[in-house]
C-alpha cells in the first residue's frame, strides 16, 4: 500500500491521542461530511502520519466537489471541539477523588464520545492547502503581474484576520505589564500573573507532553517587556490589537482594488475561515489535553499505572482497567510503546505495532528513507521569502526546544504552537511538512522570517 504523509513531528504522538484520530477518521468522517466518502485507512508510524494514497484521492475529490461546503464543515469542527473543550473544563474543576470509579468511567467514556468525532475534520485543512492557494494566485495573477504587490496581496490573504489563544496571550500580558507599570502594589500584579497562567499555561505543553507555563515564566517576559517605555508599550498593544481589523480592511481594498468576482471573493472567505478555524484548533488539541491532565493522574493514582504509561494507552484499554487490572504482558508492550511504535488503521481495524512486529513493518520504510537521504538538492515552497545564513538546529520534538539557541535556522518536521518562542528567536524556518495552510507559514508570516515549507526530508537529509 502506498501512504501520502502530511504531518510530521518527530516523536510519535501520544497513543492516548492518535487512538482518538483513527476512531475519528474511521467512524465519523463521512457521518459529518458528505455521508458517502469512507476513508479506511490511517497512520501513524516512524514520525509521521498520514492516509493511504486512495484514501487521500477520495478526500481531495469530495473537498473539489463540495466547495459550498467548505465553511459549514469548518464551523461544525470548530462547534465540535469547543464541546469538548468545555467538557474538559468541567471535569477540570471536579474533586476527582470523590468520585467513584464507576463516575470516573462515565466520564471518561463521555468524553471520548465527544473527543473523537473532532479528528474527523484534522486534515480537512491539508485537502484544502494541496490546491487552493494555487487556485487563488492564479485568479490574482491573471489581475497583477508584479511579483511583489503579487506576494503583498498573497500574505495578507493568506492570514490570520481574527485573534487565537497566542494573541490574546500577548495582549493580556501586555495589559498587566502597562498595569505594573501604573502601581506599586506587587501582590495584585502577582495575583494577576497566577490568572494568566491559569488561562494560557497550556501554551506550553503540547497534547499531554511538556511542561505548562507558570507564573514565573510569564513574569520573566513581562519584566523583559516592561523595560521599554510607558507609551511604546501603549502603542504596542494598540497595534497587536488592532492588527486584525486592519487586515479584514487591507484584504477588502484587495478585493475591490482587483474588482473580484462574487465566486473569488468566496474562495477568500473559505481559505481564511479554514485558516482561522484550523489555527485556533491545533492550539485546542493542547488546551484539551492539558485540563485533562488531572483526570489522567487521578487514574494513575488509582490502578497504580504511570502517568506516562496511561498515555501511550488506547482508550479501550483505559477503559478496561476500571474492570480489569493490566496484565504483565499488557504493562510491558505499553512501555515498548513509549520507545517507538506504529498505530496503524487498515481494513477497519486499528491496530499497535511495537518490537519485532515494528521492526518487520519498518524495512520497506527504511529503503524509502535511503532513498531520499540521496538526494543532493533540497526543494519546498517558499511562505514567506528573504535571505538568511546561520547555523542550523534540528528540532526533533517539543523537548529539544528549550535548546534552541537565538539566531539559528529551525529545520523540523513541522511546527506547533509550543514552537512559537523558538521561531520568534530563529533566523529562518525550514519544515518537512507544508503547505501555505501549515502552522509554520501561518507563523512565520506573523513573525516575518524567511520560511520554506513541505520539503519532506530536511530532517532526515
Amino acid at each position: 500500500m502506498e501512504w501520502i504523509e502530511f504531518s510530521r513531528k518527530g516523536k510519535p504522538v501520544n497513543i492516548i491521542v492518535v487512538d482518538a484520530v483513527a476512531f475519528g477518521i474511521r467512524d465519523y468522517f463521512a457521518q459529518l461530511h458528505d455521508r458517502k466518502t469512507k476513508l479506511e485507512t490511517y497512520r501513524q508510524a516512524f514520525g509521521g502520519r498520514g492516509v493511504s494514497e486512495k484514501d487521500w484521492k477520495k478526500y481531495l475529490k469530495m473537498f473539489r466537489e463540495n466547495e459550498d461546503k467548505i465553511i459549514p464543515w469548518m464551523q461544525l469542527w470548530l462547534d465540535k471541539f469547543t464541546a469538548v473543550k468545555k467538557y474538559s473544563e468541567k471535569i477540570s474543576k471536579l474533586n476527582l477523588k470523590t468520585k467513584s470509579n464507576s463516575k470516573l468511567k462515565s466520564l471518561f467514556r463521555k468524553y471520548f464520545d465527544l473527543y473523537a468525532p473532532v479528528f474527523a475534520f484534522t486534515y480537512d485543512y491539508r485537502a484544502l492547502q494541496e490546491y487552493y492557494p494555487e487556485e487563488i494566485t492564479a485568479f490574482l495573477k491573471k489581475r497583477e503581474n508584479n511579483p511583489k504587490k503579487l506576494n503583498s496581496y498573497l500574505e495578507s490573504i493568506i492570514s490570520l484576520y481574527k485573534p487565537i489563544e497566542m494573541h490574546k496571550e500577548k495582549i493580556n500580558l501586555f495589559e498587566i505589564t502597562l498595569k505594573k507599570k501604573k502601581t506599586a502594589d506587587k501582590e495584585k500584579i502577582k495575583k494577576e500573573l497566577r490568572k494568566h497562567a491559569e488561562r494560557f499555561g497550556f501554551l506550553g505543553v503540547y497534547m499531554y507532553d511538556g511542561n505548562p507555563l507558570t507564573a514565573e515564566d510569564f513574569e520573566k517576559k513581562l519584566n523583559k517587556t516592561a523595560r521599554k517605555p510607558f507609551l511604546k508599550l501603549e502603542k504596542e498593544l494598540l497595534t497587536e490589537k488592532n492588527r486584525f481589523s486592519k487586515n479584514q480592511k487591507e484584504v477588502k481594498k484587495i478585493e475591490r482594488k482587483l474588482n473580484l468576482s462574487s465566486e473569488e471573493k468566496q474562495k477568500i472567505k473559505n481559505i481564511r475561515f479554514a485558516l482561522y478555524v484550523s489555527t485556533l484548533c491545533d492550539e485546542y488539541y493542547s488546551y484539551v489535553a492539558f485540563k485533562m491532565r488531572p483526570f489522567i493522574y487521578e487514574l494513575s493514582k488509582r490502578f497504580s499505572v504511570s502517568y506516562n504509561q496511561l498515555i501511550e494507552m488506547r482508550n479501550s484499554e483505559i477503559l478496561s482497567l476500571f474492570d480489569k487490572p493490566l496484565t504483565k504482558e499488557k504493562l510491558n508492550e505499553i512501555n515498548e510503546r513509549s520507545e517507538d511504535h506504529a498505530l496503524i488503521l487498515e481494513k477497519g481495524k486499528i491496530r499497535v505495532l511495537v518490537g519485532k512486529e515494528l521492526e518487520k513493518y519498518s524495512k520497506s520504510y527504511k529503503k524509502e528513507l535511503k532513498k531520499m537521504q540521496e538526494l543532493s538538492e533540497l526543494k519546498g515552497e517558499t511562505a514567506f521569502s528573504g535571505k538568511v545564513k546561520g547555523k542550523v538546529k534540528l528540532i526533533k520534538s517539543i523537548h529539544d526546544l528549550p535548546s534552541f539557541p537565538s539566531g539559528a535556522i529551525l529545520v523540523t518536521g513541522s511546527t506547533m504552537p509550543q514552537f512559537v518562542p523558538a521561531m520568534k528567536k530563529s533566523l529562518a524556518i525550514i519544515t518537512d511538512e507544508g503547505g501555505m495552510l501549515s502552522h509554520a507559514a501561518i507563523m512565520s508570516r506573523e513573525f516575518k522570517k524567511p520560511c520554506i515549507i513541505g520539503t519532506h526530508i530536511a530532517t532526515r537529509v
